[in-house]
């Protein structure tokens, strides 16, 4: 089991003023993306993720996934959808 990680968005803090919102956050980046991980300066953890690069899970359950592209995978994937 992994260990689970916290980062509280202090940004949001400071923009709401004396109404403080803390959510806590999971974020999981995959395995394979070693530079990603290495160039975040906030805690992760490392997984073998199915879908995804970066998995986002806050507090209350919401969560994002991101897919890191380069141009030419981008547009490559937009191709394969057309034909489809």
């Amino acid at each position: 089991m992994l260990a689970r990680f916290c980062y509280y968005n202090r940004l949001q803090l400071q923009r709401l003023g004396q109404h403080h919102i803390i959510r806590a956050m999971t974020l999981t980046v995959d395995r394979r993306e070693r530079a990603l991980s290495t160039a975040l300066d906030v805690p992760h953890q490392m997984a073998d993720l199915p879908v995804g690069d970066v998995h986002c899970r806050y507090d209350d359950g919401t969560e994002w996934v991101l897919e890191r592209k380069t141009v030419r995978d981008l547009a490559s994937s937009i191709r394969l959808e057309l034909s489809i």
